[in-house]
């Protein structure tokens, strides 16, 4: 990471042998900019001083040039005007750029700049905050704080093709030679460790080992507004994906409309909810504040809040789907209220004809989903989980990636393809 707390001037810093050996940090400005000919500049050091080898002071302004390590321990307290932080998917938390960012208060226009390429780790959060670009790019978000340039293939390129390399490569053939690019890529069509590194560090593409289930453009494609429907006509069928005590909670309304099937799923947090990964809570706090989730009362999940919910959907209820697992007092209390409650296997068995029918619904263009970046979220950290027979099922790598929301629409999906003849609404 560099940090840059006010205004960046060129300087010559002094010759590298006066830094310590000792701190790797403290020779890796100075000496670089040393070696790439900053010699040139201010050669009698009338603007710049060095301190304690690893500050550059611009004299005039007392602006200072400062290397920080890559913890947020001690960073409290910084007023940055300008941040860099450099191969941020390197960054296995948010906790410095959350400390620049917010040191940045009292600056009338400061700038936080962030360089990167892709990395394979999709949990990190540049991952995140690449997601959270495309969004924007995509219209699917708003943000007039933050440019974003983001130079990668389309997911639909072959990246073998030299036509396409200049997508991620806009300097090919100046600072990269498309010779040695060719190399690389023949080299990594033999070597799987081989073509991570080229496919991440010389073509921006984020690689996690296996493969994510739906491309991100059919998801978006399907978020549309629905239509007005005719409640006396509506039937619904509903997917709970109950969190055990204080975790994601998700519940899927869905409707078929003309060979439509409409997804309306939403979203519940407790409000002294714990979560591991310090950007996914910024991210549900966001998500929260945007109306995209509700938070039920208390430190754990609010079942009696969520019920609530189903009950005054506004359409016909023709059952509930749901696991089974620490839901037992939920079923009941639902069962009393007189909607229907029906217990769904989570076996890979069970999940693997509605997972392939979802699949390929979405992808004939026959889903519609509200527009909630948290459905989103969903999709991008499927991963399919596969039995010895080739049944299927949404996994996920880690805690930190949801799939709460596809579990419930799988569930809502898998209702509808139970009834003896699906009814539809024509």
């Amino acid at each position: 990471f560099l940090h840059f707390p006010h205004q960046l001037i060129p300087f010559r810093p002094v010759d590298r042998n006066g830094f310590s050996s000792r701190s790797r940090r403290s020779n890796t400005v100075p000496g670089k900019l040393h070696n790439i000919g900053w010699l040139q500049l201010d050669s009698e050091y009338k603007y710049h001083k060095v301190h304690r080898g690893r500050d550059i002071e611009y004299k005039p302004t007392k602006s200072i040039l400062h290397t920080i390590a890559t913890h947020s321990k001690g960073l409290d307290g910084f007023n940055p005007y300008y941040s860099c932080i450099d191969e941020f998917h390197a960054a296995t938390s948010s906790d410095v750029y959350n400390v620049l960012s917010s040191g940045m208060g009292m600056r009338e226009n400061p700038h936080l700049m962030i360089i990167t390429t892709a990395g394979f780790d999709l949990s990190v959060p540049s991952y995140q905050m690449h997601n959270d670009c495309v969004d924007v790019l995509n219209g699917l978000a708003e943000d007039n704080n933050t440019f974003s340039m983001i130079f990668e293939l389309d997911p639909e390129d072959d990246y073998t093709n030299p036509e396409v390399w200049i997508k991620s490569n806009p300097n090919l053939g100046i600072t990269v030679r498309k010779e040695w690019l060719q190399d690389q890529i023949k080299n990594a069509q033999n070597s799987r460790n081989d073509q991570t590194n080229v496919l991440t560090k010389n073509l921006d593409m984020w690689v996690n080992a296996p493969d994510s289930w739906i491309d991100d453009k059919y998801i978006i494609q399907s978020m549309k507004e629905f239509p007005q429907f005719d409640a006396g006509e509506i039937v619904s069928y509903v997917g709970v994906d109950l969190s055990s005590v204080s975790d994601l909670t998700a519940v899927n309304f869905m409707i078929k409309y003309n060979d439509i099937f409409y997804m309306d799923t939403h979203y519940y947090l407790p409000e002294q909810f714990k979560m591991q990964g310090e950007y996914n809570k910024q991210k549900f706090v966001e998500w929260y504040r945007e109306g995209y989730l509700c938070l039920t009362p208390g430190n754990v999940t609010d079942y009696n809040y969520i019920l609530n919910d189903i009950l005054n959907y506004p359409y016909q209820i023709k059952a509930v789907y749901y696991d089974t697992y620490n839901a037992t007092q939920f079923a009941i209390s639902g069962t009393q209220e007189g909607i229907e409650f029906v217990p769904y296997s989570q076996s890979v068995g069970s999940f693997n004809k509605p997972t392939k029918e979802l699949e390929r619904l979405i992808l004939q263009g026959s889903v519609v989903m509200m527009n909630n970046p948290v459905t989103l979220f969903c999709y991008r950290n499927v991963q399919l989980k596969y039995d010895m027979f080739g049944n299927c099922k949404p996994d996920k790598a880690n805690r930190d990636r949801k799939v709460d929301g596809v579990i419930a629409q799988i569930q809502s999906l898998a209702g509808y393809l139970l009834e003896p003849v699906a009814p539809s609404i024509c």
